[in-house]
């Protein structure tokens, strides 16, 4: 059962007419859904009474609402989609934008689908947008990181040039690298730090002889005599970011990262 519009009622008077559109207008970007099971790992349903304002129009869930669809490994975000005077809910993977003139989170493509909020994999982090950018009613039992998605993986690197990581599932705001020798017989290692823009990272190098910094690169792995391998964060996608390196001698890195979104 979908839910429905709110219409304004019948009336003949230009003064109600006029206070009525006042009215939609201070609704704009109203989120006043919530979702069933936000404690425990049962799935979710969006909660009965709730009301939402997408595109110019107010919605109501007057019992609970399932979503439909699977969920991905990938972050999954719930999406909202009108059709004439109804309103039904749904997994996506496809990551929202923020749209000023609509005070809410929309899709990329038509600008017309209006993201409720996200969960996990498991059903363990449930979240749900508010009108002002940010997330409310998190009850996570992992957290606040979990709840909005996070991302962590490794790779390796022996060459210079550039390295596309994807399967991220959303554009990284930042992005936490800890960098190590390919050999476990030497102590080389960095930890860094990367938003596209600002690279940086501690480092200790040429088989535990030094403790350095650098402040234009966050991945660092320097083995001494002119073998060096060091990378920074040179682009960002919607579903991950590239890594130029460069390369000196033979300096080959394995590298884990943490991604927030």
């Amino acid at each position: 059962m979908a839910g429905y519009q709110i219409v304004e009622p019948s009336a003949g008077s230009t003064d109600w007419t006029d206070f009525s559109t006042i009215v939609n207008n201070t609704m704009q970007g109203f989120m006043g859904l919530s979702l069933t099971n936000y404690d425990t790992t049962d799935v979710p349903l969006i909660a009965a009474g709730g009301q939402v304002e997408v595109a110019g129009s107010l919605y109501t869930f007057a019992s609970t609402e399932a979503i439909t669809g699977s969920l991905s490994t990938k972050q999954n975000y719930i999406l909202l989609t009108t059709s004439s005077s109804s309103i039904t809910a749904s997994y996506t993977t496809d990551v929202p934008v923020w749209v000023p003139s609509k005070s809410g989170w929309y899709d990329s493509s038509t600008g017309s689908l209006r993201y409720m909020g996200g969960l996990s994999t498991d059903f363990g982090n449930k979240w749900v947008y508010d009108e002002s950018r940010d997330i409310k009613n998190i009850l996570a039992d992992s957290g606040l990181l979990n709840s909005i998605g996070i991302k962590i993986g490794s790779d390796i690197r022996s060459t210079a040039g550039d390295q596309v990581i994807t399967g991220v599932g959303f554009r990284p705001s930042i992005v936490i690298f800890i960098t190590f020798d390919q050999s476990t017989a030497t102590v080389n290692w960095s930890i860094g730090f990367d938003d596209g823009t600002i690279h940086m990272c501690m480092k200790i190098d040429t088989d535990n002889a030094n403790i350095n910094y650098d402040l234009i690169r966050s991945l660092f792995m320097d083995r001494g005599g002119g073998n060096s391998l060091k990378g920074i964060i040179s682009a960002k996608s919607s579903d991950g970011f590239t890594i130029n390196w460069v390369k000196l001698g033979t300096a080959p890195c394995r590298f884990i990262y943490l991604a927030i979104p």
